[in-house]
C-alpha cells in the first residue's frame, strides 16, 4: 500500500511542481540578468565535480545557523549564503533547505518568499523517491509542508496564487507519509475551518491528535481544550487538562499566548483531583516523550 502511495505521489509531485517551478520562474524572472554576473551560478551548472566551498560536511551540520550578526547584508552572511548556493547548484539538498529556511524566515517582502519556494520545489523534485526512511525524509517533509503554507495563503506581489487543492496535496504527504506535526495540524485546521476539505471531522479530530503525539503545541492546546470541553467529542477533562498543561508547558513565544489562556480557563474550573491527575499524567508523557528531541 505504501509503495502504490509512493507511486501515485511521484505522478503528482511531478506534475505539480513542473508547475511551481515554473510560476516561480515567471515570478523572479528579473532575476536572471543578475545571475548571468554570478559566478556561483555559473559554477553550480558547469563545476559539477568541484567544491572551492569544502562544503563535504554539509549534513553532519544541518542545524547550524547561519551568522546574520546584525546586518543581513554583511559580508559574513553573503560568505555564507554564497556557500549555500553553490551547494545547493551542485545538488546538494541539505543546501536547498537551509536557503529555503533563511530565505522564508529572514524574508523581505515576496521575493524572498518566492526564492524561498523556489528552493523547496527544488528539494522535494530532487528527491525522487519520496520514501519516508531515505535520509533526506525530514527535509523533504518541512519542504513539502512549507509549500504547503505558501499554496495555502498564495505569495501576494508574485505569480504563486492562493491553491487549496495543491496546499492540502502538500500537507497530506508531509503529514501521513512522513507524519510531519506541521502538516497534520494544517490538515485538522483545513478539516475543521474551511468547509470540511476532503475530510470528515473524525479524520480532522485524528490528525490533531497525531499533532499533538508528534509535539505540536498548538495541536496540544486545541486537543486538549476541545477534551475538556467536549468539544466535538466524547467530555475527558483530565486527559484534556493533561494536553493543556503540556502545551503551556512548552509554550516559549508571543504567538502562544493564547495557549496560556486556554490552560488558565480549563485549570480555573477543574476539581483539585482533576489538576493532580492531569498534572501527574503530564509529567510521564514529559518524562517519556521529551527525550527525543524530535518531539518535545
Amino acid at each position: 500500500m505504501r509503495n502504490g502511495f509512493t507511486r501515485i505521489f511521484n505522478e503528482t509531485m511531478r506534475s505539480l511542481l513542473s508547475f511551481s517551478v515554473g510560476a516561480f520562474m515567471c515570478a523572479v524572472a528579473f532575476h536572471a540578468a543578475q545571475a548571468q554576473d554570478d559566478p556561483f551560478a555559473a559554477a553550480g551548472a558547469t563545476q559539477q565535480g568541484s567544491n572551492p566551498f569544502g562544503f563535504h560536511d554539509l549534513e553532519r551540520n544541518a542545524n547550524r545557523a547561519i551568522d546574520l550578526g546584525t546586518d543581513p547584508q554583511s559580508d559574513a552572511t553573503q560568505s555564507e549564503l554564497e556557500r549555500l548556493r553553490y551547494a545547493a547548484d551542485t545538488g546538494n539538498e541539505v543546501a536547498m533547505w537551509q536557503l529555503g529556511r533563511y530565505y522564508a524566515e529572514n524574508a523581505n517582502g515576496s521575493e524572498d518568499h518566492a526564492r524561498a519556494f523556489d528552493m523547496f520545489s527544488r528539494l522535494v523534485a530532487a528527491e525522487g523517491d519520496h520514501s519516508p526512511y531515505s535520509p533526506r525524509a525530514p527535509y523533504v517533509a518541512h519542504a513539502l509542508t512549507q509549500l504547503g503554507s505558501y499554496y495555502r495563503e498564495g505569495i501576494p506581489g508574485s505569480t504563486i496564487e492562493k491553491n487549496r487543492e495543491a496546499a492540502w496535496r502538500m500537507f497530506y504527504t508531509a503529514g501521513n507519509l512522513y507524519r510531519n506535526p506541521n502538516a497534520l495540524f494544517s490538515l485538522s485546521e483545513m478539516c475543521d475551518g474551511e468547509g470540511g476539505f476532503h475530510c470528515t471531522p473524525r479524520q480532522g479530530l485524528r490528525w490533531l491528535n497525531l499533532a499533538a503525539e508528534r509535539g505540536h503545541v498548538g495541536a496540544q492546546a486545541r486537543l486538549g481544550y476541545r477534551l475538556f470541553e467536549g468539544e466535538g467529542i466524547g467530555r475527558s477533562p483530565v486527559q484534556g487538562l493533561m494536553w493543556l498543561t503540556i502545551a503551556q508547558e512548552r509554550a516559549h513565544t508571543v504567538r502562544e499566548a493564547w495557549v496560556t489562556k486556554l490552560h488558565e480557563r480549563a485549570f480555573s474550573v477543574a476539581s483539585a483531583d482533576q489538576r493532580d491527575e492531569a498534572l501527574r499524567r503530564a509529567e510521564d508523557w514529559m518524562r517519556v516523550n521529551c527525550a527525543d528531541a524530535r518531539v518535545c
